[in-house]
């Protein structure tokens, strides 16, 4: 089934950045221990998006519980733009 991540990014399309030490119902409830092992704060979700098509999202994790600064962020949604067309 859909997550709650999931249905949102897809309505929206746009990022959801979920922190993992205070998750939402957004959260994948099986993801959150799995993130703490890994070391995970804060996680985001990128929509694979080409035209009017959502094939997937992109979830790149943080080490701090600061979300990732502008720059960053853009270079986040240049990878998930090109990882979307190669998807395509």
């Amino acid at each position: 089934s859909l997550t709650e991540a999931w249905r949102e990014v897809s309505i929206s399309q746009r990022i959801l950045w979920i922190d993992n030490e205070h998750p939402t119902e957004e959260h994948w409830p099986m993801g959150i221990q799995w993130h703490r092992d890994m070391g995970h704060r804060v996680i985001g979700v990128l929509p694979l998006i080409v035209g009017d098509n959502i094939l997937g999202f992109m979830g790149p994790c943080f080490a701090t519980a600061v979300p990732p600064t502008e720059s960053r962020l853009r270079q986040c949604m240049t990878f998930a733009q090109q990882a979307a067309l190669a998807l395509q």
